[in-house]
């Protein structure tokens, strides 16, 4: 009996969350990242559009959303998403985050649709901004990508 209970438990440390998740859940997790990333790409555009509508922007809500934006295009590269580099704190003016969102959304849609629920369990290595190395599976990563603009 506890041979069969610490097997369990090593297959619980080695499982990635996402494979975890579809053990437990029986959720389509491409499902749920296309809706997760629709969600962030329209959250997003919401708090935009409220800095675009403000009186006076203050500057750190600006900087924080450009960060956002230049996050997101840093996980697609990580993702193997062909895009021009971006800084991870960029100076970017609200219609330049206009313009960045629009084409987030259509980057992040190209790149969900080349996935395959298999590929969410691959591990992806790659340096952070402080230049540690990481691995995360590709679902971990999408998930981030979704909590950081939280």
């Amino acid at each position: 009996m506890l041979n069969m209970a610490q097997a369990a438990v090593a297959e619980l440390r080695s499982a990635s969350w996402g494979s975890l998740l579809r053990s437990l859940t029986g959720i389509n997790m491409m499902e749920r990242l296309n809706r997760e990333l629709a969600y962030n790409a329209w959250a997003n555009r919401e708090a935009l559009r409220s800095l675009l509508g403000a009186r006076t922007v203050p500057e750190r809500a600006a900087a924080v959303m450009a960060h956002i934006i230049g996050a997101e295009w840093l996980w697609l590269r990580r993702l193997g998403h062909q895009c021009a580099p971006m800084e991870v704190w960029p100076a970017l003016s609200l219609t330049e985050c206009e313009r960045e969102l629009q084409a987030l959304s259509r980057a992040w849609q190209a790149c969900l649709n080349a996935l395959s629920s298999e590929s969410l369990d691959q591990q992806i290595r790659y340096a952070n901004s402080k230049g540690e190395d990481w691995s995360n599976t590709v679902a971990d990563m999408l998930t981030h990508v979704v909590l950081h603009s939280s």
